[in-house]
């Protein structure tokens, strides 16, 4: 084995290393984008949820003044 032998598989680990913690910083960043959307949507749902009762209670609102 000589020097330039050693310093490419050396070299080579490097690189995978670095490609396996880009793919678990990648699932991280997968789960953490999924918890944030699962969290973005419930809160959405909610504001659709208070619109639609709140504009219930106008129209009610409404027809009882008619």
């Amino acid at each position: 084995m000589t020097f330039s032998d050693g310093w490419g598989k050396r070299s080579n680990k490097n690189i995978e290393n670095k490609e396996i913690k880009k793919e678990n910083n990648n699932e991280l960043e997968a789960y953490i984008n999924s918890k944030c959307m699962i969290q973005y949507t419930n809160d959405i749902n909610k504001i659709l949820s208070l619109m639609s009762n709140s504009y219930a209670q106008y129209e009610l609102c409404k027809h009882q003044l008619n």
